[in-house]
């Protein structure tokens, strides 16, 4: 339940980078996650709730990077998409910056992980 001027906060993986190549219908790698969303289908789900929707990223992704991910999601069989993503992070545990991981607000690119802050 939400107070009418209430503020809903929601996060996700970006399924485009942590999941590539599944479908919305697809279930996530991660055995705790029961859908992920990509920037697309998490703006459109909470537009049917949300007149205002102000998104946010965490760990950015170069262009460069998505488009791999995709590739790979398209070609890979089951999660090999998801290992592919998963060693293109290996290089963070050596040159690690925290500017990395701080949360920005979301117009363009792509990121790995999504929050949305939400009002009626």
């Amino acid at each position: 339940m939400l107070a009418p001027e209430g503020i809903f906060l929601c996060s996700t993986p970006n399924r485009a980078l942590t999941n590539p190549g599944k479908t919305l219908a697809g279930k996530p790698w991660n055995k705790f996650h029961l859908r992920e969303y990509d920037d697309t289908g998490f703006r459109q789900l909470l537009g049917q709730y949300f007149s205002r929707i102000e998104l946010y990223g965490q760990n950015p992704a170069s262009r460069v990077r998505a488009g791999l991910l995709r590739f790979c999601g398209q070609v890979l069989p089951g999660h090999g998409a998801v290992y592919a993503s998963q060693m293109l992070k290996l290089p963070r545990f050596l040159i690690d910056k925290q500017a990395w991981h701080s949360v920005r607000r979301a117009e363009t690119g792509a990121w790995e992980y999504l929050a949305a802050v939400c009002r009626a």
